[in-house]
């Protein structure tokens, strides 16, 4: 059967199929969303097309996880005080502390997180078509946080299409946090999108599909999320693009699971756009580039921890003029040297 969606607000929550969808003339199509007991998501097999006409949308924004909960729908490791949440990229920290990164950025399947205080993060859209005509919004974003509240972060869509085509967009942007006079409040980190596709019919993916950081202008803005792109037959390109939007903090890469992260094209790109392996890991590479401003590294030495850049590129790394890998100021903490020890290290005025 068909499904047409003309003017106003319809919610469907988990699987179903249908041969054709059509929103139009405004309408919005969402799922219910996450109470503190449960969760949704709209996950669509169409045989046929989706269509999405100007001004109609896929939304499902702000109905992920609930403010402080995150994957799972536990408080446990959720996004504290007044801090943005996150999920493909961190959110800010404000008054307490962000919650870890999460998921898999082939696959995203979860609902983002959401921030401290306030905001719930974006939803989940599942979506499988013959053909999609995007000339609206595809969204799932996080909640904006109120005064002294941090954003929710960007949920999660994954799209799998034969012909994708219009004059749309495809978001999960993090919620900005709660500022202006005198608020405070971290925006939250850019959700998971993963857009398999045939053919491209007009469409841009790198241009039209975004998971950007939340903003404040109070605050550090929090750091771009994962937009991975495959078409069928070729490679896969994992973006982290801040498309010029205001950016801070920066997007872990792999999980605290993982011994490598793997990717086959790593694409960073935008000024404040950094990224690193989540812990010291190497990363393992066909292609890597790096552009305009963006900038590879890795975490800062701790008292008990040291890091790393390993990467092995099978094909072309591509430094742009003004981008960089950098690992400057990351190594031992003042009077430490190697090990990680303060034995026999610089003491007094002493360089290093």
């Amino acid at each position: 059967q068909n499904l047409r969606i003309y003017g106003n607000t319809a919610i469907i929550n988990g699987a179903h199929t249908f041969a054709g969808v059509e929103v139009l003339g405004g309408a919005t199509l969402s799922h219910s969303p996450a109470t503190a007991d449960a969760e949704y998501r709209l996950d669509l097999t169409i045989t046929d097309t989706l269509w999405i006409t100007a001004g109609a949308q896929i939304d499902v924004s702000g109905r992920g996880y609930l403010c402080g909960r995150t994957v799972g729908n536990t408080t446990v490791g959720g996004a504290t005080g007044w801090s943005g949440g996150s999920y493909g990229g961190l959110g800010d920290a404000v008054n307490g502390g962000t919650n870890a990164v999460y998921g898999d950025y082939h696959t995203p399947a979860e609902r983002g997180s959401g921030g401290g205080n306030a905001s719930a993060g974006g939803g989940l859209v599942r979506l499988t078509a013959g053909a999609a005509i995007v000339d609206g919004v595809l969204r799932a974003n996080g909640a904006d946080g109120g005064c002294n509240a941090g954003g929710g972060s960007g949920g999660g869509i994954l799209l799998e299409v034969g012909t994708l085509s219009g004059g749309g967009t495809i978001v999960a942007n993090g919620g900005n946090g709660g500022g202006g006079g005198g608020c405070l409040g971290g925006p939250g980190g850019g959700g998971r999108i993963a857009v398999y596709y045939d053919v491209l019919d007009g469409f841009d993916v790198t241009a039209q599909v975004s998971a950007h950081g939340g903003e404040n202008s109070n605050n550090p803005d929090a750091a771009v999320g994962t937009v991975y792109l495959k078409q069928n037959s070729g490679e896969g390109v994992l973006r982290l693009d801040s498309h010029g939007a205001a950016t801070g903090g920066w997007t872990p890469l792999g999980m605290a699971t993982e011994s490598a992260f793997v990717v086959d094209h790593l694409v960073i790109s935008g000024t404040n756009v950094i990224a690193a392996p989540e812990h010291d890991m190497p990363i393992q590479a066909n292609n890597v580039s790096i552009l305009s401003h963006g900038m590879l590294t890795h975490r800062a030495a701790t008292t008990d921890q040291e890091y790393s850049l390993r990467m092995t590129v099978a094909n072309t790394l591509t430094i742009a003029t003004d981008a960089t890998i950098d690992v400057s100021n990351r190594g031992y903490l003042a009077g430490r040297t190697v090990g990680n020890t303060t034995v026999g290290g610089a003491t007094g005025w002493s360089g290093g």
